[in-house]
């Protein structure tokens, strides 16, 4: 209509309400929707978005992503030859909010953590396309977000009942909403996927190219959010390869002074998942817990918590 014309926000819904219709064929042409040069990066995220709800509405169960496999190759050699502008998440454009490439790169983690959820990989083809997805979560991990710049100490303030309180996101909460948050999620399912290739009654059931992506991140991540995801999320590593984790521990949770801010958040986000019992009374996993308790919290990071870590301590 040319008296109500339609904006970059309506054409991304129009795509996605679309796509429900004809799924395979948006797949199976979806180098389609990246081109760096002459598509604007909110065309890309709403063809995301779309494939997104598509895999949580379970319809493509039968579909063939193998196109949306390249489209993200496509973008893989085109980030790795020049990284993409992370600075605006989104840009007001005509009074419509656009899509940046940051938020495109978030919801490629989300399709991937989908995709290897126990409830949609019959779609994915795990052992024919394994390395393909375990390259687009290696070269997620190494995107610039979430940064350090964003989680410096905030001023306290205190609340109508007395409490002090703090404006900011806790590590967890960053972390989700991250590209590198999110596609350490997707690291996570695609262990769990990936340990069900080895024999059942072997100790070790994680391959070493996923321990070095693992331990590649771990020795560059300077993020309280990241480093939260690395405690919470330890014992789908640890009952892979004890000894591994083992020898990892003191890098998880360092005992470097500048790097208290990092152990707080790795030792948050580990209080706050279950807690195993053969785990815990690991001799190496007790001494954290030892080290939790003698922590002086007069010297707790300054921020906001996702769980008040003595009473989850406790």
């Amino acid at each position: 209509d040319f008296h109500h014309p339609i904006d970059a926000e309506g054409v991304g819904t129009l795509i996605k309400s679309d796509m429900a219709n004809r799924p395979k064929e948006y797949l199976d042409d979806a180098k389609l929707f990246f081109d760096r040069e002459n598509l604007d990066s909110h065309y890309t995220y709403a063809f995301l978005q779309g494939i997104l709800d598509l895999i949580r509405g379970k319809k493509i169960c039968k579909a063939d992503i193998k196109g949306l496999l390249v489209m993200f190759s496509y973008i893989i050699a085109s980030g790795e030859k020049e990284p993409f502008d992370f600075d605006k998440r989104e840009r007001e454009s005509g009074g419509a909010w656009l899509a940046g490439w940051s938020v495109v790169h978030t919801s490629m983690a989300d399709i991937t953590k989908e995709l290897l959820n126990e409830d949609n990989v019959s779609i994915v083809d795990f052992k024919n396309n394994r390395d393909n997805l375990l390259k687009l979560i290696d070269y997620l991990l190494k995107q610039p977000n979430p940064n350090s710049e964003s989680e410096k100490e905030e001023s306290p303030r205190t609340n109508a009942r007395g409490e002090v309180e703090y404006t900011g996101s806790d590590p967890f909460t960053r972390a989700i909403n991250s590209v590198r948050g999110r596609a350490f999620e997707a690291l996570v399912n695609f262990s769990y996927q990936d340990s069900k290739e080895f024999e059942k009654k072997v100790d070790i059931r994680i391959a070493d190219d996923v321990k070095n992506i693992y331990k590649e991140l771990l020795a560059t991540e300077d993020t309280q959010a990241v480093m939260f995801m690395f405690g919470h999320y330890l014992p789908s590593f640890y009952f892979r390869d004890k000894n591994w984790i083992r020898n990892l521990l003191p890098q998880i949770f360092s005992l470097e002074k500048d790097k208290e801010n990092l152990y707080l958040a790795a030792w948050e986000g580990l209080l706050t998942n279950n807690l195993y019992g053969e785990m815990f009374f690991d001799p190496v996993i007790t001494n954290l817990y030892e080290r939790g308790i003698k922590f002086n919290p007069e010297d707790y990071t300054k921020r906001r918590y996702f769980k008040n870590i003595d009473e989850v301590l406790a």
